[in-house]
């Protein structure tokens, strides 16, 4: 007497196919943002002038990226100025934790700091002026009105004090 063996239903082999499918989904997405590395936010761009991140968005697309190749065309200068930032950042805490304490050569970081991101912060604006000035007048009010919206929506509310 021998048993033949039993057929798995269909329904099973589906199922395990789906599965199989599945799997090979999520391995197939992970692999690929592994391979793929991270992605640099393109729309925000970190630079010494209040609210250029905000200005930056409420630029018209073509614009934004035009804004975009023109920084790039200056990275060296500002990654020279950003290097001096970290330096004068690294002086701020040896003066900060220095003994005996010296509130002069604090002072002296601190206005060094204050020094470099004025610096950047004139580059950044020239080249802010210089894409705005490169606007069309339709671009240009596009931009004013999208700056206008953004401020109307962000208004400060009152809280309620207990």
């Amino acid at each position: 007497m021998t048993d033949t063996p039993r057929r798995s239903p269909r329904w099973m082999k589906a199922l395990l196919i789906a599965s199989l499918a599945g799997n090979l989904a999520v391995v197939g997405v992970i692999a690929g943002a592994a391979l793929r590395g991270p992605i640099a936010p393109a729309a925000k761009l970190s630079l010494p002038i209040e609210g250029f991140n905000r200005m930056h968005r409420a630029m018209p697309a073509a614009d934004q990226a035009a804004l975009r190749a023109d920084l790039r065309g200056r990275r060296d200068t500002i990654r020279a100025h950003r290097k001096q930032v970290r330096a004068a950042r690294q002086a701020f805490l040896a003066a900060l934790t220095a003994e005996p304490f010296s509130a002069a050569a604090l002072t002296q970081a601190l206005e060094s700091q204050a020094q470099v991101w004025t610096t950047l912060g004139a580059e950044t604006r020239e080249v802010l002026v210089d894409r705005i000035e490169a606007m069309t007048p339709e671009a240009r009010a596009e931009f004013a009105a999208n700056l206008q919206r953004r401020g109307q929506r962000r208004a400060p509310q009152k809280r309620d004090k207990p």
